[in-house]
């Protein structure tokens, strides 16, 4: 690979892949962007909470119950604690009032501190313990599907693309197989972070970068399971997004790839910034987790064997699935049952077999 101080990013990229996604800034200009980006998130907030509610029934009319007093009791422990403890003594946070006289007790299991910081006011305005974890989730999953439409948005320019792709991600079989598990609905910072890296890349801006950054820690600081999971998946994203960038010389003799010389420093000071960012915010509480583990050590070989998905596993429907459930047992283990729905997979071979016109109707 070379650095060609002729080509700048977008030279860098058309000889190489289809141009980027039509930009409707130009044509509707800023202010008027935004709006129309603003109305479209709020149409989809408002569908994810009428669907949430009517997939969730009657659980909007018990907001003082939970599913089963398993994990959800000790989820609503964490973020209780997390917003007692903020008030009186933050810098014992990870050290809490259980199993005495140990320390770095909160994480032990699920910590949910920024669900428990974002919670905290009205736990500290007298709202039921119980109450709060059901918003919290709620929240994750409306978010969740919010957040997605705002990547879509980013890529495609589409709004019907958007809130297709919000309902698809809010309402995933995944996640009621796990209504019990809180942390498992908390992937709203997942697609913003995805939204960051895709903008960081295309545009080299800072702030895009320290977003980036932000992003990613507070998945980690949501749900440590899908915070780690995150950074591969970031790892793999961005290499097919920087590949655009790049072109391929051609001689008799050899070829070579070269890629903009200010694309190349500009991601790099970008990736730099957002790798100060997230250190900032994120090791406090990854070292605090380290230091968790040298007590109550960490998942054996059989057991991370046992909880690791297979192909077939993406063929299994959860137990509680209308439609495919009675084939649930069929594929598939405890934790395991994957599969999203023939609706998903139908519209991801259209997505793929015919590209869509991104950007023409999104400004209608």
């Amino acid at each position: 690979m070379s650095l060609d101080s002729n080509a700048g990013p977008l030279q860098a990229s058309t000889s190489a892949v289809p141009a980027l996604p039509h930009d409707m800034s130009r044509d509707l200009g800023p202010w008027q962007f935004v709006v129309s980006q603003c109305r479209t998130l709020a149409s989809v907030f408002v569908l994810l909470v009428a669907a949430s509610v009517f997939l969730s029934w009657p659980q909007v009319l018990r907001m003082d119950s939970v599913p089963d007093e398993g994990d959800p009791l000790l989820n609503t422990w964490a973020l209780s604690w997390v917003g007692h403890q903020l008030a009186i003594a933050p810098a014992r946070l990870v050290h809490a009032n259980i199993f005495y006289p140990e320390r770095y007790t909160l994480l032990y299991s699920e910590s949910l501190i920024l669900p428990g910081v974002i919670f905290a006011p009205l736990q500290h305005a007298g709202v039921h313990p119980v109450v709060i974890y059901n918003l919290s989730l709620g929240a994750g999953v409306v978010f969740s599907g919010v957040g997605l439409a705002l990547l879509v948005l980013e890529l495609t320019g589409d709004r019907y693309a958007a809130a297709i792709a919000a309902i698809a991600f809010a309402c995933l079989p995944f996640r009621f197989a796990h209504y019990a598990h809180l942390q498992l609905q908390q992937t709203q910072w997942i697609p913003l972070a995805l939204w960051a890296l895709h903008r960081t890349i295309r545009r080299g801006r800072l702030s895009d970068a320290t977003l980036l950054g932000v992003f990613s820690a507070f998945q980690l600081m949501s749900c440590v399971y899908f915070g780690l999971l995150l950074f591969p998946f970031m790892m793999a994203v961005g290499a097919v997004v920087v590949a655009t960038h790049l072109r391929l010389r051609t001689t008799p003799d050899e070829f070579s790839v070269c890629v903009g010389r200010s694309f190349a420093f500009g991601l790099l000071r970008s990736l730099v910034v957002a790798g100060v960012t997230f250190a900032v915010l994120a090791v406090p509480l990854g070292s605090a987790y380290v230091r968790a583990s040298h007590i109550v050590g960490e998942r054996g070989p059989d057991e991370v064997m046992a909880g690791s998905a297979v192909p077939s596993d993406y063929l299994a429907a959860p137990q509680n699935s209308v439609m495919y459930g009675s084939a649930a047992d069929r594929e598939g283990g405890p934790e395991r049952r994957l599969f999203p729905g023939l609706t998903l997979v139908v519209l991801a071979v259209i997505g793929v077999v015919r590209p869509g016109q991104s950007g023409s109707r999104a400004g209608r």
